[in-house]
This record gives structure tokens, C-alpha cells and sequence, in this order.
């Protein structure tokens, strides 16, 4: 399974972030990866699975540990948009 990631901030606490998708969908992503200490797992209405840093570091870690590719917004989006594309097949 590819992980992707996007990293941003939750401003409520300036808390950074990290929204993750694959292919496979959103409930074998949440199934798949272990968030560690430092990490909680929130649902939004969007349905994404996004994991905040309760901690300084663990967000690198937890990217680290689950071999998540962080991308950049225009590659996020491109990437996104392909696995929409693909689960409408």
C-alpha cells in the first residue's frame, strides 16, 4: 500500500497536520497505520483521514515509520485526483 501525505497546520493550536490517502481507501489507511505517541488519528466531514501532532517530532516519526510520501500541494492534488479517478473505474 502507497501512503501519500499532505502536511499543513490545524490553526485551533497551531498544531501541524498530516492528511494521508492511497488507493486502497480511507478505512484500510486507518486500519494500516500505527499512530504512535504523540499522534491522534481525526475524521473529518471530508472523509480523509488526518493525524495530528500532539507532540514535537512525532509527526516526522510517524511519517517515517508508517513510509509515507509527503508530497507538495499541485503533486497532492494530482495525486488525488488520480485516485478518485481510478475508484470511479
Amino acid at each position: 500500500m502507497t501512503l501519500y501525505g499532505l502536511k499543513s497546520f490545524y490553526h485551533h493550536r497551531w498544531s501541524r497536520v498530516l492528511t494521508v490517502i492511497s488507493s486502497t481507501g480511507n478505512s484500510n489507511i486507518v486500519s494500516h497505520i500505527k499512530t504512535g505517541d504523540g499522534i491522534a488519528l481525526v475524521h473529518t466531514s471530508d472523509g480523509l483521514a488526518r493525524y495530528l501532532e500532539q507532540k514535537k517530532g512525532a509527526l516526522d516519526e510517524f511519517i517515517n515509520n508508517n513510509a509515507i510520501e509527503v508530497l507538495d500541494s499541485a503533486r497532492w492534488t494530482a495525486q488525488k485526483a488520480q485516485i478518485e479517478n481510478s475508484s470511479h473505474d
